[in-house]
């Protein structure tokens, strides 16, 4: 459809064993997104959930199928931000890849550090933050790109139960008042609850 921000058709993807045989992890996976809706992809541990969602951002490639996307910004479980730099660099460098020029990333990089509650947390290097904050800079990244789609792998899978209900609040928040479309994969039904629509992986095939 000509208003799908994301579209991911017919993906096949396998591994390689030991023995010499493969292991079929996607068989014909299918989803697409439009402007401005969530959408979450639940299936358990090792079902390829994180493997999907690597094709549709372009990390992995699929052994067959097709994506076409627009701007993406990702979210990874484990966040990775650069431990050398501060928040407000982990922020602005997103927009410097894309093109932007320093002066004009580092002003995004503090409007939407602001925005995600940091503003006063900025100059701080990740080691001095918990894991909350952390979960915050990279969702501050990820929106410095001002993307059509946000990719988020388990954004909240480590932390605490307070903090995760208030991450998921603020990420649903940010990705309405943006109108980004936000793809999420997890295994934790109250966070899938949040999504317009939830799609479960099962035998490689989304459902």
């Amino acid at each position: 459809m000509s208003n799908d921000i994301l579209s991911v058709r017919d993906i096949f993807k396998s591994f390689p064993l030991p023995n010499g045989q493969k292991l079929e992890v996607l068989k014909g996976a299918s989803f697409e997104i439009s402007k401005g809706e969530s959408l979450a992809i639940m299936g358990v541990s090792g079902s390829g959930k994180t493997t999907l969602l690597h094709i549709a951002a372009g990390i992995d490639i699929a052994d067959s199928g097709f994506v076409k996307t627009g701007r993406i910004g990702l979210i990874f479980q484990a966040h990775y931000l650069l431990p050398e730099f501060d928040c407000r660099e982990n922020v602005s460098i997103a927009a410097r890849i894309q093109g932007i020029d320093k002066n004009s990333a580092d002003v995004r990089a503090e409007r939407i550090l602001q925005e995600v509650g940091l503003g006063e947390r900025m100059w701080h290097l990740p080691s001095e933050l918990s894991g909350g904050e952390t979960a915050r800079v990279a969702i501050a990244r990820a929106l410095a790109i001002e993307p059509e789609v946000i990719l988020a792998d388990e954004p909240t899978g480590n932390l605490d139960e307070k903090t995760s209900e208030n991450v998921k609040n603020l990420l649903f928040e940010l990705v309405k008042r943006h109108n980004t479309a936000l793809v999420i994969v997890t295994h934790d039904s109250t966070l899938s609850s949040r999504a317009d629509r939830t799609l479960h992986l099962e035998h490689g095939i989304l459902k």
